[in-house]
């Protein structure tokens, strides 16, 4: 598969100025369209012929709410996938899951070939300009991570896999330090998984050699850290914080009030009263009646759930 950029400015024709001038397809289009419309998704293909799409991958953190957080599109949807021959393992150091330098050396989510393995995610459509603003969070630009053309499946709709079509996903420029990740991240790749194929989950910690180093299992939303919790509550906003910077927005917001790494969420839970006080008290946005009902709601949830 080519390790070379698929989308840049250069060839979307982009003049700069946001908007996408570009006559051209992605390739591989037409695989693409049969894909979707295979497995019964045709009011998708005719997003993807309007739109010039790019089918991306997601296996860590970008489900289609991270995703529509930081694109500011709440219209995205996530479609069941599965990429062969890649395996999903960890490097680091990462800041942006750090929460703010409160954990240190923090590792996310990569893809190395592997003969044998099948990686489950999601695929969500964007369009070339979406791709450009996501490089920025990638930090395509920073060679932290880089687009690859890899090989997809879809589900839907009770239909058989479809045909391969060709996606872009993002990969580590540098696998070689294997790096643990923090909480918070394995409950987006929880989440993206299971959005797309529910049922049980365990997450293999793996490094780019395939070495297997732990396994990483959902201990319920009241036995979370602090920051997988704010992540859990986050998610599921009808519109969704733009993760993972609202993370260590919050978990800043609390440490004004007295809330720290070591709290529990039942601890914000049988505070949060006193806390929308505190905050209102330092002229800081209180949390808002939506928020408070989901942490309410997981706490006294007693078995992991999407919604």
């Amino acid at each position: 598969m080519a390790t070379a950029t698929i989308i840049t400015a250069s060839q979307t024709g982009s003049s700069g100025d946001g908007a996408d001038h570009s006559s051209s397809k992605f390739a591989g289009q037409s695989k693409i369209i049969e894909a979707f419309h295979a497995t019964k998704y045709e009011h998708l293909c005719k997003f993807i012929e309007a739109n010039n799409a790019v089918p991306v991958f997601g296996y860590g953190s970008n489900n289609v709410e991270q995703l529509r957080g930081r694109l500011k599109d709440s219209s995205l949807v996530g479609v069941p996938a599965m990429v062969s021959n890649f395996q999903r393992i960890f490097g680091g150091p990462n800041k942006s899951w750090s929460v703010g330098n409160r954990l240190k050396g923090i590792g996310v989510a990569s893809l190395v070939k592997s003969d044998s393995a099948k990686t489950r995610g999601s695929i969500v459509l964007l369009t070339p300009a979406q791709v450009r603003r996501l490089d920025d969070f990638e930090g395509v630009h920073w060679n932290v991570y880089k687009q690859i053309e890899v090989a997809a499946v879809i589900y839907g709709n009770g239909s058989s896999p479809s045909i391969q079509f060709p996606c872009l996903t993002y990969v580590r420029v540098n696998n070689s330090i294997f790096k643990l990740p923090s909480e918070a991240y394995c409950c987006a790749i929880q989440r993206n998984v299971t959005q797309s194929f529910p049922g049980s989950f365990t997450l293999d910690i793996r490094d780019s050699a395939l070495k297997l180093h732990s396994q990483w299992a959902h201990p319920g939303f009241d036995k979370l850290t602090l920051p997988a919790f704010i992540y859990e509550v986050g998610v599921r906003k009808k519109v969704p914080w733009e993760m993972p910077g609202t993370v260590t927005t919050v978990m800043d917001k609390l440490a004004l009030v007295g809330i720290d790494m070591n709290s529990t969420p039942s601890d914000v839970v049988r505070q949060i009263s006193t806390i929308n006080s505190g905050l209102k008290g330092q002229g800081v946005s209180v949390f808002s009646p939506e928020v408070i009902c989901i942490m309410k709601r997981l706490v006294s949830t007693t078995r992991y759930e999407l919604v």
